[in-house]
């Protein structure tokens, strides 16, 4: 890898960036790519989020930050319509 990574070849890099299973050299590299290319920053932002949320949904831990507190007229409604649904 040269000292210079376009924007391609960050993304076909990126799980081994955030494992850190690059070698010393991609990982400089493609953290220089990163600290001058907003786009795959916040491409790299939103991958480690997604990832993230799809490990916790896989384990059952979705944390306290996840967790939504859904409003109790709105699961009656679900469950009148349910009931409605099966009358």
């Amino acid at each position: 890898m040269s000292g210079m990574m376009t924007c391609k070849e960050l993304y076909d890099f990126l799980a081994e960036f955030l494992e850190g299973n690059l070698s010393e050299e991609q990982m400089r590299v493609t953290k220089k790519h990163l600290e001058h290319c907003p786009c795959c920053k916040h491409y790299l932002d939103n991958y480690s989020e997604a990832t993230r949320l799809g490990k916790s949904v896989c384990t059952g831990d979705l944390g306290e930050e996840t967790q939504v507190e859904v409003p109790e007229t709105l699961i009656q409604t679900i469950l009148a319509a349910q009931k409605s649904k099966s009358e």
